[in-house]
């Protein structure tokens, strides 16, 4: 079938015989204008018309150019305080582009700009209606002053422009339409005018056209289908079409309406994905089932209704369709590029002001600093870097992330950023060697660090810092280069803007303050688009919807068909309200949704294989209902085209089968089986017992592997930490009243300690690691709740001591006997008992290692005690006489576990010599050993201790007294998940899900 294009061709070669040189033919985009000169050239015209998108066309016949947005702004604002001096520059810039956009509608219209502000500013007046004058108050009298002016200000800032050979568009076009003799019909360099592909027409355009149509200077090429062209049919895809052929066109003169949408044979697929970054995949799976060819002849288009995706298709693209043409208008804002301006700006906004030495310091938040370290401009600047050098090198900017989210800095100076590398905390943590690589490496960094960090006094010194920032970190990447092009253009208009108004208007550059230029510089970022359009062809194109306008392709693939995107959602920001702008006939989003509403459809309607992709609704990126086009074409399109074959897919994605799969396994072997013997002999913990129950993949990344959790740096105190502090306040507590009671913990000393609990707990956060914490919102809260803990612990102690009679004796805290001190950090003793057993033919030493928080006595009963923070059960420390086998590998007894060892290795010494030294107390093997653990959550239950229902020859084993007999059951079941950890099982996955939800290791075996 012939394209559209084609045939326009043939019928001007035989209208005209092909003598059209002097013709101006008009499009309505670059693409289309291309694509029909390469079509004139094969069919052999002698000469080409001047061909132009009408966009590029109508300043060129008036002599002009379009003027920049932020030029525009600022000479707006400049009439608008000529009739409002108290208007600010940065709260006028806050609706200024909106002003602008009106004042573009109200010219491409051509609408009596005078009577429409009038009506407006007559609608306000009604809203003040029986008001008396003292109770309209100074900021009401602006409002409504603000309204009275609109028009005088179109008026003045039209002039203005004028006098200046400026414009905007819509005022441009108007200009064309009021005086197309003058520049059209009176041309000398264009004979004749012909338009080809048009649709919704604005009211200058429209003008334009049926004045050259009515002078019989235009012909006029309408794409057009009678599936939307019927009369009086709901179906809004030809709602300006229909318009134009049924009163200035005429039905005779009406040209190339087919029927390809009710007749013609074609594929059509509906594809639904669950998340928008997957549609890439689907477009290039689509390309492998119709077997496209890149070297072919068929002409494809990959359509992207949502511009934002078109890096993750181009990425999930395979490489024999990568010298694809990329024809579309892509918002500055959705780049890159943007995201690290955007962190920049908030890194010198969300500071933090702190007084030292009787001056303000500045501290940058880590939240940004994290984010520009790790921005990928800034690590490709530093692998260019490192590439130059030898060796791999190491990264400094990783090396930044690491150091603050290890030492927990919230805030830092500029300063400590620019010399990171040379402060003692951040070098103690490398060797030697190491950190001279590092070193180098923020020395090469600094020139960008200087830009990035440090702040900056006015808006010419920030416009300095953008320019070089760009030229500093440019990226190689075609469509990277696209938006750095486009960034540059913009700092140039606003460096321009900046140099014209210092000399000419020097009032209104004062205003010009860091603040507003950053206003302007996101007005400029928002309203530009990057055309992606080169002048080669290609079988292969991604477009965006409006750029396929006038174009066919034998197969469309359009992706992002849902609500909100495909038609775009009812957003309508202008001043003038909808039922006045639909009174003047101003565009809304009714002629929104038929103008793309035909770019869709006409885009199907040669097409011979079509796919159309939506995202499922959920809460991902892009989802929504799918397009109330695809609910057409199954309820109506396929009811008038019988030859239409349709199905309705979901996409579904096969697991790469790799190293990594949700199958993975580690086998063991010699190398990791002599690391968990070195384990074993040097002591292993219960912490490490229970991780290999839970999850034996997890202790080979731990322990064999030896990977290191990643910490995530959060302002809000974690569980992790919260627990820590509760053990750390406990901890000292009360070992300070054990070392004035030599041991003894009695009522009175608890009780003297309640009223001191908030002032204790709040200067804990303010110590140490967690000094740099802001108490406030939800930290607050964490502190709260940790001295309400506390305090209801303290209370329960003290029932505890009222119903025993007695106090109890604190032996040792966190392995340290209770009246020492307590030793630095990361030095606390273990307490370990070791056994014998058989490893691989050889009577080895296994040693079982822990530290304990806390080992009493009260009466006649030792008790080992472990605090939990969250809520522990009774029924979690009791074990049913045919559950034994669990004590090896049910991973959901893991407090049971911990307290048995903790047990184990205090008995097993105690049977050893019949007693037991910790420090200055003495633990005789007569004496009654119990374990158990204090919920903090919940101190009504006391202590919960270990208990079981398990017997052996009518004698308890878990909760024996006869200690003896513990060490023997013990070290049976100790031998047993010995034999589990070294025998051929591979370190695999756990089964239970729950476990991996906050497991650092989940991205890498595939949970």
């Amino acid at each position: 079938m012939q394209s559209f294009l084609e045939q326009v061709a043939d019928d001007l070669a035989q209208k005209y015989a092909q003598d059209i040189s002097k013709f101006c033919i008009l499009m309505p985009t670059k693409r289309s204008g291309l694509v029909f000169r390469n079509i004139l050239e094969k069919k052999g015209f002698a000469q080409i018309p001047f061909i132009y998108a009408i966009d590029d066309f109508v300043p060129l016949v008036l002599n002009t150019s379009y003027t920049g947005q932020v030029t525009l702004l600022l000479e707006l604002y400049d009439t608008f305080r000529s009739l409002e001096p108290l208007t600010t520059l940065d709260k006028f810039s806050a609706w200024g582009y909106v002003l602008l956009k009106d004042f573009d509608q109200i010219d491409r219209n051509l609408i009596d700009a005078k009577e429409l502000f009038t009506n407006l500013y007559d609608i306000q007046n009604i809203k003040r209606w029986g008001l008396q004058e003292h109770q309209i108050t100074i900021k009401m009298g602006r409002y409504f002053k603000l309204w009275e002016n609109l028009h005088q200000t179109y008026i003045a800032f039209q002039e203005k422009l004028k006098a200046q050979k400026q414009g905007y568009a819509g005022m441009l076009y108007r200009q064309l339409a009021e005086e197309v003799e003058k520049y059209l019909m009176e041309s000398k360099r264009y004979k004749h005018f012909v338009f080809i592909g048009f649709n919704a027409l604005s009211k200058s355009e429209e003008l334009i056209f049926k004045k050259l149509w009515d002078a019989k200077k235009a012909d006029i090429y309408w794409d057009s289908d009678d599936y939307y062209m019927m009369p009086d049919d709901e179906n809004k895809t030809g709602m300006f079409l229909l318009q134009y052929k049924n009163s200035w066109i005429g039905k005779k003169n009406w040209k190339t309406q087919g029927r390809a949408l009710l007749e013609d044979t074609k594929t059509m697929l509906t594809i639904s994905t669950p998340n928008a970054a997957l549609q890439g995949k689907i477009a290039n799976q689509l390309l492998k089932n119709w077997q496209f060819d890149p070297q072919g002849t068929e002409k494809t288009v990959i359509v992207l209704a949502d511009e934002n995706i078109l890096v993750s298709v181009l990425y999930a693209l395979d490489a024999q369709y990568k010298g694809l043409n990329i024809t579309m208008g892509v918002s500055l804002k959705s780049s890159a590029l943007f995201a690290l301006i955007d962190t920049f700006f908030d890194l010198h906004q969300y500071t933090k002001k702190l007084k030292e030495n009787d001056k303000w310091i500045k501290k940058l938040s880590y939240k940004f600093i994290i984010k520009i370290a790790g921005h990928i401009f800034l690590r490709s600047y530093e692998n260019r870097y490192l590439a130059q050098t030898e060796g791999a090198g190491k990264s400094f900017l990783q090396a930044i992330i690491n150091y603050i989210n290890k030492n927990s800095h919230f805030f830092m100076t500029p300063e400590e950023l620019l010399n990171l590398e040379q402060l003692p905390e951040f070098c103690q943590n490398y060797e030697e060697e190491e950190l001279k690589q590092l070193q180098e490496v923020a020395t090469s960094l600094k020139p960008l660090f200087e830009l990035l960090f440090k702040g900056w006094k006015n808006a010419p010194e920030l416009l300095f810092k953008l320019e070089n920032l760009i030229q500093l970190i440019r990226p190689e990447e075609e469509i990277e280069k696209e938006y750095f092009a486009q960034f540059e253009l913009i700092i140039q208009d606003l460096k321009n803007t900046l140099n014209g108004l210092k000399t000419q208007k020097p009032a209104l550059y004062r205003q010009m303050n860091s603040r507003n230029f950053k206003i302007f510089l996101y007005q400029a970022i928002r309203q530009e688009i990057i055309a992606f359009d080169s002048d080669r062809e290609s079988p292969l194109q991604i477009m965006g919807i409006a750029e396929t306008k006038a174009l066919d392709f034998d197969n469309v693939i359009v992706l992002s068909v849902n609500e909100d995107t495909l038609p775009k959602n009812k957003k309508l920001n202008s001043f003038i309200p909808l039922d006045i702008a639909r009174h003047y006939e101003l565009p809304t989003y009714v002629e929104q949704d038929a103008m793309v509403s035909y770019n869709f459809h006409r885009l199907l309607q040669r097409a011979k294989k079509i796919a159309m992709v939506y995202v499922n609704p959920s809460n991902t990126y892009g989802a929504s209902e799918k397009s109330r086009f695809i609910h057409q074409i199954e309820n109506d399109l396929l009811k008038k085209n019988p030859y239409i074959n349709y199905e309705n897919l979901k996409s579904r994605f096969k697991q790469i089968t790799q190293d990594f799969t949700p199958e993975l396994k580690i086998e063991k072997n010699k190398k990791n089986k002599a690391k968990i013997i070195d384990l074993l002999r040097a002591g292993i913990s219960p912490a490490h017992i229970n991780t290999y129950v839970k999850c034996s993949l997890k202790f080979y990344f731990t322990q064999i592997a030896e990977l290191k959790d990643t910490y995530i740096l959060d302002e809000a105190l974690g569980a992790d930490k919260f627990g820590t502090i509760i053990h750390e306040i406990l901890e000292e507590m009360f070992r300070r009243i054990a070392e004035r009671n030599k041991g003894y913990v009695n009522k009175e000393d608890l009780e003297a300690e309640l009223p001191l609990i908030e002032e204790v707990v709040t200067e804990k956060f303010k110590k140490g690691e967690y000094a740099n914490y802001s108490l406030t919102g939800e930290n607050y809260i964490t502190k709260e709740i940790a001295a309400e803990f506390i305090k209801r612990f303290l209370e329960a102690q003290i029932k505890e001591i009222e119903q025993a009679g007695m106090p109890f004796e604190i032996i040792v805290l966190e392995n340290v006997e209770s009246t020492e001190e307590r030793p630095i950090e990361g030095k606390k003793p273990k307490i370990a008992s070791y056994f014998f057993m058989d490893i691989e033919g050889k009577n080895t030493k296994v040693s079982i290692a822990g530290i304990i928080d806390r080992i009493d006595r009260i009466g006649n009963e030792t008790r080992i005690i472990d605090y939990k923070t969250g809520l522990v059960k009774e029924s979690d420390l009791k074990l049913k006489n045919e559950d034994l086998d669990d004590l090896i590998d049910d991973g959901e007894i893991d407090k049971l576990r911990q307290l048995w060892i903790y047990k184990y290795i205090l008995a097993k010494k105690i049977v050893e010599k019949g007693y037991i030294d910790l420090g200055k107390h003495t633990i005789e093997n007569t004496e009654k050993i119990t374990a158990g653990i204090y919920s903090l959550r919940d101190n009504e239950k006391m202590l919960l201790k270990l208990d079981d229902n398990t017997k052996k020859d009518d004698k308890k084993i878990l909760s024996n007294d006869d200690l003896k007999e513990f060490v023997e059951f013990s070290e049976i079941y100790l031998s047993k998940i010995i034999n589990n950890m070294l025998s051929n099982q591979p370190f695999e996955k756990t089964d239970d899900v729950e476990i991996c939800q906050y497991c650092t290791f989940r991205d890498i075996c595939g949970r």
